[in-house]
């Protein structure tokens, strides 16, 4: 399933097939398909009038892959217990990299949020003035460091963490000089709390264990991506 900036909901039938002459496995684009609701039940109709109008039997669909969304593969009302009523021997496979995701996100609920908000709040206070970019730079290169931009955590894809944790890392001392200044210069109470949590050890090891971690699960999500073994 996926939904275009227009809002338009539809639904992407791939099919993964044995070619009989150079036996070989293909995936082949089947159609892309507009549907009214991205309910189980709207998905299975529209799947199964696709199936009648080009004739093609429902036995000869021996697997499933989807994401992990309920709507996909709930146990229940989900579409894979639909198609496993006209096809109890379905074989179903999940989405490894979502399940991967949905795993790390859990393992970070046990980090302080504040970890998080910490690379939020630099990003939003250097970035979004190009006053405090310039001042920024200025002590990027009183410590000699690379002036490297301070990089913006994605909402939606927290792999995107390990460039903005190792980004900040590298600008540690640099940023730790400018929100000193920042804060007993401008006294704006955003300034004061980011330099607090920069001086605070406890804050550089969650940093630097982040920055142990993410390139392990990075590389195994890129495994799972990957189109060979």
């Amino acid at each position: 399933m996926k939904a275009q900036i227009s809002t338009t909901k539809q639904l992407a039938l791939v099919a993964r097939v044995l070619d009989d002459d150079t036996k070989t496995v293909q995936d082949i684009f089947l159609h892309l398909i507009d549907v009214a609701e991205a309910t189980a039940d709207s998905l299975f109709k529209t799947i199964h009038s696709f199936f009648e109008k080009h004739q093609i039997p429902f036995r000869n669909m021996i697997g499933f892959a989807g994401d992990n969304a309920a709507v996909m593969m709930g146990n229940y009302n989900g579409l894979k217990a639909k198609l496993q009523q006209v096809s109890p021997n379905l074989f179903v496979l999940g989405c490894i990299c979502h399940s991967l995701h949905l795993c790390c996100s859990s393992a970070c609920l046990k980090l302080p949020k504040v970890i998080e908000d910490l690379c939020r709040d630099i990003y939003n206070y250097i970035c979004h003035s190009p006053k405090h970019m310039n001042e920024f730079q200025q002590f990027q290169e009183f410590v000699n460091i690379q002036p490297h931009r301070i990089l913006r955590p994605s909402q939606t894809r927290w792999l995107s963490v390990q460039c903005v944790v190792d980004r900040i890392l590298e600008q540690w001392n640099a940023l730790v000089l400018y929100f000193q200044g920042a804060a007993l210069e401008d006294h704006l109470e955003s300034a004061e709390k980011i330099y607090g949590a920069l001086v605070n050890p406890v804050y550089k090891l969650y940093f630097s264990f982040l920055s142990h971690i993410l390139p392990v699960v990075t590389k195994m999500n890129k495994e799972f991506q990957s189109e060979g073994v």
